[in-house]
């Protein structure tokens, strides 16, 4: 499979690219690819459960999203930039930090977890006003430990630069989701049990032990289960330095999936069944188109951390706005299609959908515009202005949503997430500008 993939370095010249370009169509065409079988595997699961279990599914997801954001304390995203510049010099400290890493990831996990079941019945009750359903979020649990399993092994090997190996890590997981859910469905034993079990958690799984076996093969083992994992002497000095360096990117994280997701929990306590499940399907399709960004950021992430000069700084933001550009339009087609392709794949309960997907795909849109100047942060390593602005996005979500739920209903909602997206973007810019014209005064 990897062969498969590497045979795209032996193209003609002329489909020869950049670094960032080359790097970024491999992870783009992984991510169209899983886009795809997403979708496919969504159909399946949507027509299946109905609305009102794809409901309770949508916020289990969410809940479980929340909290394995929660428990990530920033590190990955930190322990890329530590990774990345040790396997430059040395690639025995990049394994000893990536082994760091993976155990400390683990450890939050497991903790995470273990909190989360003490907490089950306030937390099913009060926040996704699921009583009685206390079983179900603790199967949700599992898939917290699958995800930071593979998504460990992932940021590692986003790292050390495999993208394509990271493009087959989502291909075949996605794939292998598709397959069960089907298979699940023609059994009729497709249900929130075995979806949250299977279709969720073990493809995870899946995508863990695929991504471990495409690390490099002189790659020491990152799992000892018959020892304790030798970490070497001045660990704790390393896992400080993870720590200190995510802090406030962990902040950020978490203002980013309650962006992300607390539209979800708000219509799940305000409204009804049935529109909760239209939103959540609604929701779901503008994610799958959210995987395009997240290909943007996984590629513009260390470059932007390694601009230097004004005049880079210049070219990043040109270049990364016109490739936002590009996908924009294409993303674009999705309005006219989706007004009879979501009626008729889901069915008609599953029609007023529509009008939804397609304000929430303008704001997805928005969001890839916006992504190449936001990354900023990390080239003046000015993470508390992300934090600051995710908690900004938060406060004006919540309160936009009660101004006007009531007058609007769901779009409310929506009209909310676009006031909290425009007031985080106008924070960021107008900061981090603010930085680099002091730093223009204050240059000899």
């Amino acid at each position: 499979m990897t062969k498969l993939l590497d045979y795209w370095g032996q193209r003609p010249a002329w489909l020869k690219f950049d670094a960032v370009t080359n790097n970024w169509l491999i992870i783009f065409s992984g991510t169209t690819a899983r886009i795809g079988l997403n979708f496919l595997t969504g159909i399946i699961i949507t027509r299946t459960l109905g609305p009102t279990d794809f409901g309770i599914y949508a916020v289990l997801l969410a809940a479980t999203s929340l909290i394995g954001v929660a428990v990530d304390f920033g590190l990955t995203e930190a322990a890329i930039k530590t990774i990345a510049v040790a396997w430059q010099d040395d690639r025995v400290e990049a394994v000893r930090q990536s082994r760091l890493f993976y155990w400390i990831r683990l450890g939050l996990a497991a903790l995470g977890v273990g909190l989360s079941l003490a907490f089950a019945p306030l937390i099913t009750t009060t926040l996704l006003q699921l009583p009685d359903r206390s079983w179900l979020f603790a199967l949700a649990l599992v898939g917290v430990v699958t995800t930071t399993l593979s998504g460990s092994i992932n940021a590692i090997l986003q790292a050390i630069g495999k993208f394509s190996q990271i493009s087959m890590v989502l291909i075949i997981s996605s794939g292998c989701s598709l397959v069960v859910a089907a298979i699940l469905a023609v059994m009729g034993q497709l249900n929130l049990v075995t979806t949250l079990l299977l279709v969720s958690a073990g493809t995870s799984f899946i995508g863990f032990f695929i991504g471990y076996r495409a690390l490099p093969a002189d790659w020491p083992s990152l799992v000892a289960f018959t020892s304790r994992p030798n970490l070497e002497h001045g660990w704790q000095a390393s896992a400080r330095s993870l720590f200190r360096f995510g802090g406030w990117l962990w902040l950020a994280n978490i203002g980013k999936v309650l962006i992300a997701y607390l539209d979800m929990f708000l219509v799940n306590l305000w409204l009804d069944p049935i529109t909760v499940g239209v939103y959540a399907l609604a929701l779901g399709l503008s994610r799958r188109t959210e995987i395009v960004n997240h290909s943007l950021y996984t590629v513009l992430l260390p470059m932007a951390s390694a601009l230097k000069t004004g005049r880079a700084i210049g070219t990043y933001l040109y270049q990364g706005l016109v490739r936002s550009a590009l996908v924009s339009l294409i993303l674009l087609v999705l309005i006219p299609i989706s007004s009879w392709f979501i009626p008729l794949i889901y069915g008609g309960e599953f029609a007023s959908a529509v009008s939804l997907f397609q304000l929430m795909l303008g704001l997805a849109i928005f969001d890839i515009l916006t992504l190449p100047p936001l990354l900023l942060i990390y080239t003046f390593e000015r993470s508390h202005i992300a934090a600051l602005a995710e908690g900004l996005r938060v406060v004006v979500l919540v309160v936009g949503s009660l101004w006007l739920v009531s007058s609007m209903g769901v779009w409310g909602i929506i009209v909310a997430k676009f006031a909290a997206k425009i007031v985080g973007v106008v924070v960021t810019l107008g900061l981090l500008l603010r930085y680099y014209l002091q730093g223009e005064r204050s240059s000899p």
